[in-house]
């Protein structure tokens, strides 16, 4: 079991690995914004408020996660109960 977790966390790492996501990023970005879009992000990220924006996205991105969590896994499992309801029922 071990052995097939690092497997599967190795794949992971492999597949999310920069030299992978980079041209996938490149390509989202260079659709979604123009080249003056992109001028003034990279200035922004270059001011204090960007620095300090860069600083505090990873607990902004897991202030996110929390708050999905809270929401959704209520909910999944009241969808698991009443699978499991009709299931005994039969139906």
């Amino acid at each position: 079991m071990e052995a097939i977790l690092a497997r599967s966390a190795g794949a992971v790492r492999q597949a999310l690995a920069w030299e992978n996501l980079e041209p996938i990023y490149r390509d989202i970005y260079r659709r979604t914004f123009s080249a003056e879009d992109i001028d003034a992000i990279i200035a922004f990220y270059e001011t204090p408020a960007g620095q300090r924006m860069i600083e505090k996205m990873p607990a902004l991105m897991q202030h996110t996660m929390d708050a999905m969590q809270r929401l959704v896994v209520p909910m999944l499992e009241q969808l698991q109960r009443e699978i499991a309801a009709e299931v005994s029922a039969g139906g």
